[in-house]
């Protein structure tokens, strides 16, 4: 989950290139971004929530799996791992909780990219750890799309796209794969048929947005572990594919209400379809993501809060 937003900019900074989607240098660094809601244990919102009694033990729950991912890309041949905190404020991951040899990227606004600040063409491999189902998932926990308050519905060329699309799109367009995802069960089946050969981890099944039967967090990150190193083995041996890129992006939300709409139009080339609808178009993966964390970032301020939460901010 993404709450605080990235910046409102164009398409540039990640040229197409005459062979995009093939790989002109490699090395053994894999890239982590880990998000607290698909981990093991999490459930309810309150969990994820920083000033709650719950958020201490889901922060450990969540550095246990990307030290699990971690060991595991270690054994699978990477000299390094860079692991993004990726959830809300992205200050969730302590350095003195990981694994000694995981460089921790942490803190917000990381612009341009939020999720998927710091990776690089030359990474290896990307891990989605903790990941969750787009927003309006049926059966999914906690399910969102960068704000569970703001996006009521993203959708990319008609397709509904979530957080786990817009960064394997990235990530393809700097010719980098997608190895490994773990999360929910409906997550895992969703980004299996979207990226052709990924690793998953199921770790908990969804029985409502606020609900969740979780396995046991030991035999979870054994499971990880296992994965991330079949992950980067089938890296190093060019096993992995690249996610499918279209030719052009046409990005359309959904807001909660007219006035986030309002400032949705503030970025550049931003078209109001309805009294809730907005779209942009762009030509690649890398102007798709700047323009949700623009949109996020101007329209976040019109979004409602959840009551229940303490500071009503998810």
């Amino acid at each position: 989950m993404l709450v605080h937003a990235g910046h409102p900019g164009g398409d540039h900074g990640v040229p197409r290139g005459p062979a995009r989607g093939l790989r002109s240098v490699v090395t053994h660094r894999v890239y982590v971004s880990a998000d607290l809601e698909g981990v093991a244990g999490v459930s309810h919102l309150r969990q994820t929530m920083r000033g709650t009694d719950d958020y201490p033990d889901a922060r450990a729950l969540m550095a246990a799996e990307v030290n699990a991912a971690v060991e595991g890309a270690l054994d699978g041949g990477a000299q390094s791992v860079l692991v993004n905190d990726a959830h809300g404020d992205m200050t969730n991951l302590r350095a003195a909780d990981l694994h000694p040899a995981a460089v921790l990227l942490s803190g917000w606004p990381k612009v341009p990219w939020a999720m998927m600040q710091g990776i690089e063409p030359a990474d290896l491999v990307v891990c989605f750890i903790g990941y969750h189902s787009p927003a309006g998932t049926g059966g999914s926990v906690l399910e969102h799309t960068f704000s569970s308050r703001l996006f009521m519905d993203l959708r990319v060329n008609g397709d509904v796209w979530g957080e786990a699309e817009f960064n394997a799109a990235l990530a393809a367009e700097l010719g980098v794969p997608v190895g490994l995802a773990t999360g929910d069960g409906v997550f895992c089946a969703a980004v299996a048929e979207r990226i052709p050969g990924i690793e998953t981890v199921a770790v908990k099944q969804g029985f409502g947005y606020n609900v969740s039967s979780s396995m046991h967090p030991s035999l979870v990150r054994e499971r990880i572990r296992v994965a991330a190193r079949r992950a980067v083995e089938r890296a190093i041996a060019g096993d992995l594919p690249l996610l499918a890129l279209p030719e052009r992006y046409v990005v359309e939300a959904t807001l909660p209400n007219g006035g986030a709409a309002d400032l949705c139009t503030l970025l550049p080339d931003t078209e109001r379809l309805g009294g809730r609808l907005v779209r942009r178009v762009t030509e690649t993966a890398d102007g798709a993501l700047r323009t949700v964390l623009g949109w996020l970032h101007l329209a976040g301020a019109q979004a409602p809060g959840h009551p229940t939460i303490p500071g009503g901010r998810a």
